[in-house]
């Protein structure tokens, strides 16, 4: 059973090239237009397994190359009664399959997925031995589920997204079914109708996920990692330290960091900058232009006669986190270990810091996915509440996979906060 989905495909593309380059065309047409040649084919470059899978997988199970008969419906036909029964039975169950929005409710390591339909609410109890030793709780995905009767498996496509996109993806969903000519069709009925929609919304996700990314330090400030080296003249090392000790914007810690903390009313003090003093270099690094305008004449000024030379290094740490998300994974810690990004140390911080800012401010900040209420007025309406648990299920989904980067916040205090169950 195994083997047929892999032959299938070869079969398909031998058999009706043509058509499968009609089907390319169609499959790409909504993210060509929205992005242009140039970036989906460097997209393409990137994740050329998914996405030639994916469009084999819209070919096989949704193009009509003859009548109304898809490649896998013609090969039952011409090939089905000399398939093994078991081949034949997950072919036929393939055929019946429809591509399905599912959540996972929960993973046996090693053995079946429970995933529930999101469209239909169906609970199903997959059957997945690799894939169920690396999804978590609450991932969602477009998936395509042959069930066999004794079992479910995973077959052809699958489109793994960020749970941050799952409102936006029911809605567009519901938007496109809602159009004239499709009103009337169960949900199997019009995602094999309208097959297009998933590869266009998964293009729109991920062709340049962080377009929109827009991050900011504590003052509203665009980030910028800003890294100065003021080399010193000779071996002055010992009366620099002295002259950052005397700069009363500076507190030095016991590890020899010099801090510069701004204090407003009512924090507790924001870390503006910090430098320290290693052999005859003074590095000093801040998060934006404006605080590099803020800082730099005064560690000029209190070290001017030290100088020798300037050396700046500046990194745009939006654009540097888009290409770690789509660079391969294999090339991130060797591009770490050059020196080029972001270092691990300066991001995490600057991602706890605004994620807490953000968590404190999100209770009872309106939201656009709850219809412009708060968390908090949203859990007083029941009908509002599926929503906000959705929400909720992707800050925990994100806050675990986060964990091993250092900048993890524990966020369980906002069930308890809205007075929601935890499912």
């Amino acid at each position: 059973m195994q083997r047929s989905g892999p032959e299938l495909f070869e079969w398909a593309r031998t058999v009706f090239p043509d058509e499968l380059k009609a089907c390319n065309t169609i499959y790409l047409r909504h993210a060509d237009k929205r992005f242009g040649a140039a970036k989906v084919a460097s997209f393409i470059a990137r994740t050329h397994d998914m996405v030639f899978t994916n469009l084999v997988d819209a070919f096989v199970f949704e193009w009509e190359v003859q009548g109304n008969l898809t490649p896998l419906e013609v090969y039952l036909l011409d090939r089905g009664p000399q398939l093994h029964p078991r081949a034949a039975a997950y072919l036929a169950a393939a055929c019946r399959a429809a591509l399905s929005l599912v959540e996972v409710e929960d993973v046996t390591p090693g053995h079946n997925i429970l995933v529930r339909d999101l469209l239909s609410r169906r609970l199903l109890l997959v059957t997945e031995r690799t894939a169920s030793r690396h999804v978590a709780r609450w991932q969602v995905m477009f998936a395509r589920i042959a069930e066999l009767g004794d079992e479910n498996l995973f077959t052809g496509a699958i489109y793994p997204f960020d749970r941050d996109h799952l409102e936006w993806v029911l809605a567009t969903l519901h938007r496109e079914k809602d159009r004239r000519g499709y009103r009337s069709l169960s949900w199997p009925e019009f995602l094999h109708r309208r097959w297009d929609v998933v590869p266009a919304l998964w293009f729109e996700m991920y062709v340049d996920p962080l377009a929109k990314l827009q991050l900011t330090n504590s003052d509203g400030e665009p980030l910028r990692w800003v890294k100065l080296e003021l080399e010193l003249a000779g071996a002055f090392a010992s009366e620099a330290a002295a002259r950052l000790d005397s700069m009363g914007e500076l507190q030095r810690d016991d590890d020899g960091i010099w801090r510069w903390i701004e204090h407003k009313e009512g924090d507790e003090g924001t870390i503006v900058a910090t430098a320290a003093l290693e052999g005859n270099v003074v590095e000093i690094n801040v998060n934006s232009l404006e605080r590099e305008a803020r800082v730099r004449p005064r560690f000029e000024e209190a070290l001017r006669s030290l100088i020798v030379d300037v050396r700046r290094q500046e990194t745009d740490i939006a654009e540097a986190m888009r290409q770690q998300a789509t660079a391969p994974a294999e090339n991130r810690e060797e591009r770490h270990a050059a020196g080029g990004g972001v270092p691990p140390e300066t991001a995490a911080p600057i991602m706890r810091e605004v994620l807490q800012r953000h968590y404190q401010r999100w209770i009872d900040t309106p939201l656009p996915a709850l219809d412009d209420l708060t968390p908090r007025q949203a859990a007083a309406e029941p009908a509002m509440r599926p929503r906000l648990v959705r929400l909720l299920k992707s800050i925990e989904l994100h806050e675990r996979e986060a964990g091993p980067s250092g900048r993890a916040i524990d966020v369980s205090f906002l069930w308890r906060e809205l007075g929601v169950r935890r499912p």
